[in-house]
Order: structure tokens, then C-alpha cells, then sequence
């Protein structure tokens, strides 16, 4: 019987690495860059946006931020009820991540948000199986 496994030969093994490198990245990989994604500048994000739960959070194109009674998505069912944050700080914007080809949003040093190509702002939260999002919308509607 054939072995169809046998990786007995050095330079099988090479083009079987080279063969899912070249097929993963062509293929659409989060780890290469997407030329398609456009950069997003934090002028563009300059605005207020609608959390899920009715806070809003206001990016300003100084690099400062204020939210005004957001509560973060994940804590809307806390006991003895959800903490609605009312604070300001600095946020930056950061590269895209190894498996996320989206520029991140980052509000202060804990938390962050991916920027959507549908103009959103989000973070996934729940079971990282069959994560939900929570979404932030432009606009104060």
C-alpha cells in the first residue's frame, strides 16, 4: 500500500510548507494585508456615536474622548445592575491585528473597538464559539 503520508523527503516537506503558506495568504488570509481596506484616519471617526444601550460616545480628532452614559456591551446584565460609564480620556487608533484585518479604536489602555467596513464601530462579547457584537452607529439618533 502506498503511503501517501510518507514525508520522508526533506524537500516534500518544503513545498507542502511553501504549497499552505502561498494558498492561505492568496486564499484571503487574515494575516496579510487587505489592499482593499481602506485607512481610516481619526479625523474621519471625529463625531459622536450611539452606543447599544443609549450612551454615546464622543471621538474628538485631538485624540480625546467622552462617553456619556455607555454601558459596555458584556455588563448589561450585571448584578446588581450595569454600570453606565460617564468619563473622558485618550484614544488612538491602532493597526489592523494578526487575525482581524480592521483598524482597532483604542479608548484609553483597557478597552477597544474594530472599525467595520459599514461604518461601524464594535466589539465582539460573549462566547468566542458564537460571539455577538456590540455595535456603535454615527449620530446621536
Amino acid at each position: 500500500m502506498l503511503n501517501m503520508f510518507n514525508l520522508g523527503s526533506g524537500l516534500a516537506v518544503r513545498w507542502t510548507l511553501v504549497a499552505l503558506l502561498a494558498g492561505g495568504c492568496v486564499g484571503g488570509c487574515c494575516c496579510c494585508p487587505n489592499p482593499n481596506h481602506p485607512v481610516t484616519t481619526m479625523a474621519d471617526l471625529a463625531g459622536t456615536w450611539r452606543g447599544p444601550f443609549g450612551g454615546t460616545l464622543t471621538l474628538r480628532a485631538d485624540g480625546t474622548f467622552a462617553r456619556d452614559q455607555v454601558v459596555w456591551c458584556g455588563e448589561s446584565d450585571q448584578v446588581p445592575g450595569p454600570v453606565a460609564l460617564t468619563d473622558s480620556g485618550n484614544w488612538t487608533l491602532a493597526a489592523a491585528e494578526f487575525f482581524d484585518d480592521s483598524q482597532q479604536v483604542l479608548l484609553g489602555s483597557r478597552q477597544q473597538l474594530s472599525i467595520s467596513d459599514k461604518g461601524e464601530l464594535y466589539s465582539y462579547v460573549g462566547d468566542v464559539d458564537d460571539p455577538g457584537t456590540c455595535r456603535f452607529r454615527r449620530g446621536t439618533d
